[in-house]
């Protein structure tokens, strides 16, 4: 097998090499090619899924804000009466 191929030395097992061979010929690709192609697609996926994870993140921690404001400035105003 040439470098760029996936193989049992790339700690991958069997069933999955066996896959990912089926997947490139059917393809027309080598194996390596193959795996490049799935991993990116995976990276752009991945990439999506935590922008939006970081979206909602962010509004949350807004939401969690604007909750908190009426607390504080109840309590900022009793240390404002109790100063004076």
């Amino acid at each position: 097998m040439s470098r760029g191929e996936a193989g049992d030395a790339d700690g991958l097992p069997p069933e999955v090499v066996a896959r990912l061979r089926a997947y490139a010929a059917g393809r027309e690709v080598t194996p390596g090619a193959a795996l490049a192609e799935l991993c990116a697609a995976a990276d752009h996926t991945c990439a999506v899924a935590l922008a939006g994870t970081e979206a909602r993140a962010h509004r949350l921690e807004a939401a969690l804000a604007e909750a908190r404001r009426p607390w504080l400035a109840k309590v900022l105003e009793g240390l404002r009466r109790k100063e004076s």
